[in-house]
């Protein structure tokens, strides 16, 4: 007797740590009991993709004025793009605002002779206005990633700012379906551990259901802003990891 109780117990145990992974009996459609488990797979592959997000940020006293500015040195970062091989449905804008800058009045002491500006000291006064032009860029060559970023913030001089670079794969589906794969042989083999633990027979599959992809790699995150050095800025792709994740249910005989 004391043997069966210590049995039971060690069953009980396993179950409870397969709950803990998502992974339990429940009942199906219909009525039918079964048993649910979540499981993931992945792939690793090389990224073929470079994804840059950059663009201006223009600072002066008019709004015509600093649209004007923006304008000009965003134009001359896109023809510094386009000199690199991007052609243009890979340079979407991300984002374009105009916005007031502000200052506070009597905050700056008042130069010698001067006349005392007629706003209260402690209001906020418009010192000028400020565009900021964000665009997102596709590398497909990433042999060329390095001189693409350099060359692009040399073009825009000091109004460049740069956001942020993350890698991708252009088509994964090969990686996703070595994902797919390993995902759903984990999810037998952990279905099979729960009704062999449980005493019970695996049925059909009812169900299943996946989710999932390439997992983006962000390699600056920083913003950077001013005219490029002579030093190549150094870019390490590194590897991207696919993932999947299914959701199956069996059917418990």
């Amino acid at each position: 007797m004391r043997y069966r109780i210590m049995l039971a117990a060690v069953a009980l145990l396993a179950l409870g740590a397969a709950a803990c992974n998502g992974d339990t009996i429940v009942q199906g459609p219909g009525g039918v009991n079964g048993i649910n488990v979540n499981a993931n797979g992945s792939a690793t592959g090389t990224p073929d993709v470079a994804v840059l997000q950059l663009g201006v940020e223009v600072e002066a006293p008019t709004v015509e004025a600093v649209r004007d500015a923006a304008a000009t040195a965003q134009t001359a970062v896109i023809d510094s793009l386009k000199s690199n091989g991007v052609t243009d449905p890979d340079i979407q804008t991300q984002q374009f605002s105009i916005n007031p800058q502000y200052d506070v009045a009597g905050s700056q002491p008042v130069a010698p002779g001067a006349i005392s500006p007629p706003v209260a000291p402690g209001r906020q006064v418009i010192r000028g206005y400020r565009v900021s032009n964000l665009i997102v860029v596709k590398v497909k060559d990433l042999s060329k990633v390095s001189k693409t970023l350099d060359d692009a913030t040399r073009a825009g001089g000091n109004s460049t700012i740069v956001r942020g670079i993350s890698f991708t794969i252009d088509d994964p589906e090969e990686l996703m379906a070595q994902a797919r794969e390993e995902a759903v042989e984990k999810a037998r083999a952990q279905a099979e551990t729960l009704a062999r633990l449980s005493n019970v027979s695996l049925g059909k599959l009812i169900s299943i259901s996946e989710s999932g992809g390439p997992q983006p790699l962000p390699y600056l995150n920083a913003p950077r802003t001013g005219s490029a050095t002579q030093a190549d800025t150094p870019i390490q792709p590194g590897e991207l990891q696919v993932v999947v994740n299914v959701n199956a249910l069996w059917a418990i005989e």
